[in-house]
C-alpha cells in the first residue's frame, strides 16, 4: 500500500479550508488529514464519472459537501452519502450512533483493486496512478503507457504495462514519468 501525494497547492487548500472550518467557532473540529480523505475519495470516484472535465475541481466538490455536512446536522442535499465515516466525534449523526467514524489516515491508504474489479481503462489509470504514490501527475504518463500496451507485441496487456509503469522502477516506459 502507498499513500497518495497530493500537490502542494491543494494540501495548502485543503489546510485552509479546514483552518477556515475550525475558525467558524463550531465545536466539530476538523483536520487537514479528514479533508485529504474527502479529496481522495472524490478524485477515485471521478474516474467513473462522465460530465465533469477536471478532477480537481470534482474532487474539491466533494470536499465542499463534505463542510457543508460538517457544519449542519444532515446533509445540504439528500443525495450525498459520503464521507460520514470521517465525521469527527462531535458531530450528532456520530453522537446518536448512526454512523461510525475511522481514523482518517486509514482512508488515505490507497489499495489495488483487482483487475477484474476495474470499470474501465480511466478507472485503472486512476487506481494506478494512486497506488504509485506519485500522484496525479503521473497520469498521462500511465495512459501513454496503456497505449503502448494495446500495441504491444511481446504479450504484455495495457493494464500490466500500466501497472509496471506505477509499481516498477525499472519499468520499460520510465521515460514517460514527468521529469523534475
Amino acid at each position: 500500500m502507498s499513500k497518495l501525494k497530493l500537490s502542494d497547492h491543494t494540501e495548502a487548500t485543503l489546510r485552509d479550508r479546514a483552518r477556515s472550518h475550525n475558525n467558524t467557532g463550531s465545536s466539530r473540529r476538523i483536520t487537514g488529514d479528514h479533508l485529504k480523505a474527502v479529496y481522495r475519495r472524490g478524485a477515485t470516484m471521478y474516474a467513473a464519472q462522465t460530465e465533469y472535465a477536471d478532477l480537481n475541481a470534482f474532487a474539491m466538490m466533494r470536499v465542499e459537501a463534505y463542510l457543508d455536512l460538517l457544519a449542519h446536522d444532515n446533509p445540504a442535499h439528500a443525495s450525498y452519502k459520503y464521507d460520514f465515516d470521517l465525521l469527527p466525534p462531535a458531530h450528532p449523526l456520530v453522537a446518536s450512533g448512526s454512523v461510525t467514524i475511522q481514523a482518517p489516515k486509514a482512508a488515505l491508504e490507497v489499495e489495488q483493486i483487482p483487475q477484474a474489479d476495474i470499470a474501465s481503462p480511466e478507472h485503472a489509470i486512476f487506481n494506478l496512478a494512486e497506488l504509485s504514490g506519485h500522484g496525479y501527475e503521473i497520469i498521462p504518463a500511465l495512459r501513454a503507457a496503456w497505449r503502448r500496451g494495446v500495441n504491444d507485441t511481446t504479450g504484455l496487456s495495457p493494464y500490466s504495462r500500466a501497472f509496471a509503469l506505477a509499481t516498477d522502477p525499472n519499468s520499460p516506459d520510465t521515460d514517460l514519468l514527468p521529469r523534475k
